[in-house]
């Protein structure tokens, strides 16, 4: 192993992919503790470069409870994987997000490792991220991860 100098830099949350986001909001709220934060709405090019997934028409809604952040994701389309294969669009999926110091050098790094941004980085231009560089990493097996360079914090 090598050490990089490229580093993270704090957890920024963790992804649910859930199929009803309201009885799953109210589960985290109601039984686990946590608050609402926001609603948010990602569809277009914000959606597709950062998940990879065509079509992607995201509903959010963000939960905290003490540091922790959870983001619940309900795909309005598509519906499922053509191929079968599930990827962050598949009620259950989950990813873990990584606030970087500096998103180019790990996707690069990460390759060698074989996990590759399934779409392009993607600056945020709108909402509570705006500023922020954003992208997802997948390995062979759908394993993803979040990075976000920069913006709010």
């Amino acid at each position: 192993m090598t050490q990089s100098s490229s580093q993270v830099l704090a957890f920024e949350h963790v992804g649910i992919t859930v199929a009803d986001l309201d009885r799953t909001t109210s589960f985290f709220c109601d039984v686990l503790g946590f608050e609402p934060t926001r609603r948010s709405h990602t569809h277009g090019d914000a959606a597709h470069h950062v998940t990879g997934v065509a079509g992607a028409d995201i509903q959010h809604a963000f939960l905290v409870a003490g540091d922790l952040e959870v983001e619940l994701l309900a795909y309005q389309s598509p519906d499922r994987r053509a191929d079968g294969v599930p990827g962050p669009e598949t009620p259950g999926s989950m990813h873990l997000a990584l606030r970087v110091d500096d998103l180019a050098r790990i996707i690069d790094r990460a390759a060698a490792y074989g996990w590759t941004p399934p779409g392009e980085p993607h600056l945020m231009t709108a909402g509570p991220r705006a500023g922020s560089r954003m992208s997802y990493l997948r390995d062979e097996h759908g394993a993803t991860l979040e990075l976000v360079q920069g913006g709010p914090q």
